[in-house]
């Protein structure tokens, strides 16, 4: 092949500027700890001797392994782009792109493939340690508590639903919102990542496989821990117990798990990595194809990220949150453990109010945001700052409406919450999300609402306490105001 190297600067170039808004969220995760900021240095030297090695003014070396990889790598930057948007996904993605660079350096072979389990493992690693809170944390334990209520069901227990069983978890387990099964599968990866490499084993079909398996087993794993607790005390009113056996439960769980993994692939021998393994270049014709489609594909994820990013980034500063006259709002300080969850994402604002309608007294926390993983359930916080919820259930105000009704303390308190946005008004989380990746519905409120007193689980009377939070978020009727 002729020389490429002012070929092989531009991809690069292209798909690092690709990624500037993750290598942004580096820089000030960086700034902030002092471990973070080890890793970045150590990654960016390790990243600069590389491209010094790969000596980038020789010739292409177009192989299948190196394509691959870009190719899916620049996907899964590009669905990112279109649905979640995580920073830790987008930097997990560049880390295998850059890689996959590298690969099309022939001075970097065969080393490159011998390095690449370790590679994989660091990128998938590394992100995630950084920053482990993602959003999705709270979307695996609504499945979790979908399966579990539903084989309670089948073996003859209907009366407790998932929002029951999400806090019979929580109240014994002691669990954010990102750590009930979720920390499992990323460090049940991690073993499984770590493990290919000490084995020297060639990622393939069968390896992709086996880790889904793998993958199956943890999830299982967790559900039978959930399972078991929500059976001791909601149907054999035995807390102490559950309170006991819950740490054993998802250890031996998670244990038999990776004992599994281990053995699928120890007896995996043929697909172990050829340390001379020198694979065939593609022919000029192949390689020049190739490269174009990820070309175009870079470009596209450029398109994405600007069309997407930058108008969400706006929507949040014009953004006011803000209570209408008629409630009488005093504005309330967020707590230190508010302030922190909500000032990760600069998409978000929140505002909290002690408010007075009518005979009802109150608070409210009104949260804005165009983030997927920047809302979590109130009944969660709620449990986890000594709240007690003694009830919750969904009340239909209107075919398209519903909200999220709570007895609190005994029956001292009510709670109210449900999620709005342009379209919809829904009490789901699971809903969300589903209108959030596919029906483009990016913008939401939370209204999580607190009256200081008793009140019934009727139509009527919700109806009429919400209205006034409602239109207000809607923008209609109520004149709108900053309540200072």
């Amino acid at each position: 092949m002729e020389k490429n190297g002012l070929l092989k600067i531009v991809l690069l170039a292209l798909w690092t500027f690709g990624h500037w808004s993750t290598v942004l969220w580096l820089v000030q995760i960086s700034m902030k700890r002092p471990d973070a900021l080890l890793i970045v240095i150590f990654l960016s030297v390790a990243s600069g001797f590389s491209v010094y090695k790969a000596k980038i003014g020789n010739d292409l070396y177009v192989t299948k392994p190196a394509l691959m990889l870009f190719f899916t790598a620049t996907c899964g930057s590009i669905f990112n782009a279109l649905t979640i948007n995580f920073y830790q996904a987008d930097l997990m993605f560049w880390l295998l792109g850059f890689y996959a660079w590298l690969g099309l350096n022939k001075d970097l072979w065969p080393k490159w493939l011998t390095a690449m389990n370790i590679v994989i493992l660091i990128a998938f690693a590394v992100p995630f340690y950084l920053e482990f809170s993602s959003g999705l944390g709270f979307g695996l334990r609504l499945l979790t508590a979908s399966l579990v209520e539903q084989t309670l069901e089948i073996v003859g227990v209907d009366a407790i639903s998932s929002q029951d069983i999400i806090i019979t978890e929580n109240a014994i387990a002691h669990v954010d919102i990102p750590c009930s099964g979720l920390k499992s599968l990323w460090v049940g990866s991690v073993f499984f990542l770590a493990t290919l490499a000490m084995l020297n084993i060639r990622i393939t079909l069968n390896t992709l496989l086996m880790y889904g398996a793998f993958i199956v087993l943890l999830l299982s794993a967790n559900m039978f821990r959930v399972f078991i607790l929500t059976v001791l005390i909601s149907v054999y009113n035995l807390p102490k117990i559950a309170d006991a056996v819950h740490a054993p439960i998802g250890i031996l769980g998670f244990s038999i798990s990776c004992g599994a993994a281990w053995f699928m692939l120890n007896r995996s021998k043929n697909t172990s990595i050829q340390q001379d393994l020198m694979p065939k270049a593609l022919s000029d014709k192949q390689a020049k194809y190739s490269l174009c489609i990820i070309l175009c594909l870079v470009c596209s994820q450029i398109v994405i990220i600007a069309w997407n990013v930058t108008p969400a980034a706006a929507t949040s500063t014009t953004a006011q949150l803000v209570l209408p006259i008629a409630l009488k709002g005093q504005s309330l300080p967020l707590t230190e453990g508010e302030k922190r969850y909500f000032s990760r994402s600069e998409q978000t604002i929140a505002k909290k109010w002690r408010f007075a309608f009518e005979s009802h007294e109150g608070s409210i926390l009104l949260v804005h945001s165009t983030d997927f993983n920047m809302f979590h359930a109130p009944e969660l916080c709620m449990a986890a700052n000594g709240v007690v919820v003694d009830r919750m259930e969904t009340i239909q105000i209107t075919p398209d409406r519903q909200v999220r009704v709570m007895a609190l303390n005994n029956g001292q308190a009510t709670g109210i919450y449900w999620l709005q946005s342009g379209k919809s008004m829904t009490d789901s989380f699971g809903e969300r999300y589903w209108r959030y990746l596919w029906s483009n519905e990016k913008e939401w409120y939370m209204i999580s609402i607190i009256i200081n007193k008793p009140l019934a689980f009727r139509q009527d009377v919700v109806e009429k306490i919400i209205e006034p939070f409602y239109v207000a978020v809607s923008g209609k009727n109520y004149e709108i105001t900053i309540v200072q």
